[in-house]
């Protein structure tokens, strides 16, 4: 993704700067890294650099960790700062799965600047970052810094059109983003103006709602100057640009500015916001779940009959039309024993802006379990039964004593739900009767029999 147009310093200029810039006053738009860094958090935004930010040894691994839904695309730089050796990078999801580096994939080291990983997620939870050191020398300093592609990042900073923002990357692989509005009936100059000493700045542009950057010459790097572009979006909605450092050194400072060039760039739709719930959550396996967004505006709903999307991430679960300023949508398919996350997408018109709504996240219990454990005891004639029972629904629990085709019945109850499964003991007097069978139901008035078990023990000679 990165632009390999570098500009050079003289080595003499180089050491000039590495012998008069503290390597603290290099990293003044990072956070310092904790001593031997250990499943250290990192959010969208940050960047770790400083003092502390090496490794030690070939052996020395370095963790950081991110919080992280399905769906959501992230970019993590990791440069590497000097020393003697590179900088190793691998990624591991929730469940310690390596997603980085792939065989597809496998160059996952940098000696010499910048190793940027955009990766699309797949699983909600926390995600580990190792960070460890290439070669056999005797360390190496690193910078390292995220930043949340898509859905657009919480730290993105809005810009006022014709209004110029200054800023600073230290160091270079710092990630910073901003956003702007933009419509379809402007043309827009977007620029950035290199001003500092050291590096070049970079910048990239992200259409509403993408994780990939848009290709030149919509992004492009300056080192000695200004890098601009004009564009007319092809959708309204909220467009995101991304400026990281040229050069994997100390960074350095920018003045970013969006205009414009032609038309009409304002606001002249109405903005919507769209909220969504959901019915009921949590949900059975196979469980019809209603989805339901409202959207609104300062002067009422959008028209009845435009459409709205329901989504989990990139995935397009289904539509439904608006109807009063709400639209449904219905499915039984989600996934049992997981949580997806749900979103609800309205489009926008000629008169309304598009809206994303807030994300909901939908649980779906798992399937019915019923299961029995059995033991007998000669000395007491007693039958022991450990039962697991998981239901989401309050049931009839029924059990039998099965014997030479008889069936006698050893307790009826009313079973409230029991999610997650819970182990429950019963226990009956029971002479020795051969072998004999327990059978074990729970029956819903509308569903019948949701699920049963049926288990054998010998007891002994009768």
């Amino acid at each position: 993704m990165r632009i390999s147009n570098k500009f050079a310093l003289s080595l003499t200029a180089l050491l000039f700067i590495f012998l008069l810039v503290p390597k603290a006053a290099m990293a003044t738009g990072a956070t310092n890294c904790p001593q031997e860094p250990s499943q250290t958090t990192i959010v969208s935004g940050q960047n770790y650099a400083g003092a502390n930010c090496v490794l030690y040894t070939p052996g020395d691994v370095d963790s950081f960790v991110f919080s992280a839904n399905d769906g959501d695309t992230y970019q993590i730089i990791a440069a590497f700062q000097g020393g003697y050796n590179g900088t190793c990078l691998a990624l591991y999801d929730p469940n310690g799965n390596k997603i980085f580096p792939t065989t597809s994939n496998p160059n996952n080291c940098t000696g010499d600047g910048d190793l940027v990983v955009s990766q699309t997620l797949t699983v909600t939870g926390n995600y580990t970052i190792n960070l460890s050191q290439q070669g056999n020398g005797s360390g190496g300093d690193y910078a390292l810094s995220l930043e949340r592609i898509n859905p657009l990042p919480p730290d993105a900073q809005p810009v006022t059109l014709a209004k110029a923002v200054s800023g600073a990357l230290a160091p270079a692989n710092q990630q910073t983003t901003y956003s702007f509005s933009g419509f379809t009936s402007g043309t827009y100059l977007v620029s950035v103006n290199f001003t500092g000493a050291y590096n070049g700045t970079c910048l990239y542009l992200y259409y509403p709602g993408s994780a990939t950057p848009q290709p030149s010459p919509d992004q492009g790097c300056t080192g000695t100057g200004v890098f601009q572009f004009t564009f007319t979006p092809p959708q309204n909605g909220t467009y995101m640009v991304l400026l990281t450092g040229e050069n994997d050194g100390s960074g350095g400072d920018y003045s970013f500015e969006v205009s414009c060039y032609l038309g009409t760039c304002s606001a002249t739709k109405e903005t919507t916001t769209t909220k969504l719930t959901s019915s009921p959550n949590p949900s059975a396996d196979g469980q019809s779940v209603t989805f339901s967004a409202v959207v609104s505006s300062s002067i009422g709903a959008p028209p009845n009959e435009e459409s709205v999307s329901f989504k989990s991430g990139t995935t397009t679960l289904g539509t439904g039309t608006l109807s009063g300023g709400t639209a449904t949508f219905s499915d039984s398919t989600l996934k049992a024993g997981a949580t997806t996350s749900v979103t609800a997408v309205y489009p926008g018109d000629s008169s309304f802006l598009a809206s994303t709504s807030n994300v909901v996240k939908q649980v779906v219990e798992g399937p019915c379990t019923l299961t029995d454990t059995l033991s007998y005891s000669a000395k007491s004639n007693t039958l022991t039964m450990k039962f697991t029972v998981g239901n989401i629904a309050a049931t009839t629990w029924n059990a039998w004593l099965t014997y030479q085709n008889t069936l006698n019945e050893l307790f009826s109850v009313s079973q409230p739900i029991t999610s997650p499964p819970a182990s429950i003991t019963k226990t009956t007097t029971l002479s020795p009767e051969g072998t004999v069978g327990v059978l074990s139901t729970l029956t819903t008035s509308t569903g019948g029999i949701i699920c049963s078990n049926w288990k054998q023990i010998e007891t002994g000679t009768p």
